[in-house]
């Protein structure tokens, strides 16, 4: 069965906790992350995975949300 992602079997998905994000990358801004989890901006949920309390960014959904979300000929909101 095909993968519709980039990962390779086995390969291990990472998750960054929201206050961590900076430490991998340097935009957005933590404070930026929550308002986009609040608004669900252009569907900011899927990268989202969330354990007990903790807020987790995916890593790899992030960047293919950012790509979509900024393809040429999108319409801004």
């Amino acid at each position: 069965m095909a993968s519709e992602t980039d990962e390779q079997p086995g390969q291990v998905r990472r998750l960054i906790p929201v206050p961590q994000f900076n430490q991998f990358h340097p935009d957005p801004t933590p404070a930026a992350i929550r308002w986009m989890i609040f608004t669900n901006k252009d569907g900011f949920n899927r990268c989202v995975v969330r354990r007990g309390r903790r807020v987790l960014i995916d890593e790899a959904e992030y960047f293919r949300w950012l790509d979509e979300t900024n393809r040429p000929g999108k319409q801004q909101h």
